[in-house]
């Protein structure tokens, strides 16, 4: 009975390091979902198709996907298609556009509601510790490599200056860097 209620209420410094660990994940994890609205609504004010839900479920977020990538007659939707396009070139990426935003929003609601559970108990073990940086570290880089992917066309889609290339090739490190890094 006692374990339901149990909760390890003492600081230490790898209860502070691992939790440090989860909340700038979450915040990065938050950022790429803020980031991904802005970008269905930049998409949707240049097609004249405004609505605000897209993390409401996952059917919002498929039709999000496969409109980046929709075909048609307007002017506005082939313009997006091609800086989709260009984005994807100018990144490099190895998975489709589509893959990339889908296993990032996985990995964001993993990190949302998932890599707490049983924390309290994972991080009283240097094995335990190691899992959950391990774990976090590869949600994270896949969400920043998504989250590079909806920056890019945003800045491509607004006309906005384009970071150099050494900045790009850098970001899911320094994203990485930032989220799991125990050093002060």
């Amino acid at each position: 009975m006692d374990r339901l209620f149990d909760m390890e209420f003492e600081r230490t410094e790898f209860s502070d390091e691992n939790y440090g660990i989860v909340g700038r994940a979450l915040a990065f994890a938050q950022k790429f979902e803020g980031d991904c609205k802005a970008l269905r609504l930049l998409i949707q004010a240049k097609t004249g198709e405004l609505d605000s839900s897209l993390f409401d479920d996952e059917v919002a977020f498929n039709k999000f996907v496969s409109d980046l990538h929709r075909e048609s007659l307007s002017e506005q939707i082939s313009q997006i298609s091609k800086v989709v396009h260009e984005a994807i070139e100018r990144l490099g990426l190895q998975s489709s556009v589509d893959e990339t935003l889908q296993l990032a929003r996985k990995d964001r609601n993993k990190i949302a509601h998932e890599v707490c559970l049983g924390i309290q108990w994972d991080i009283e073990s240097d094995q335990g510790r190691k899992r959950l940086v391990d774990e976090v570290s590869d949600c994270i880089r896949r969400i920043a490599k998504a989250n590079l992917v909806v920056l890019v066309i945003s800045a491509l889609l607004t006309h906005d200056d384009f970071p150099r290339r050494d900045y790009l090739d850098a970001y899911c490190d320094r994203v990485l860097e930032w989220v799991c890094s125990t050093e002060g």
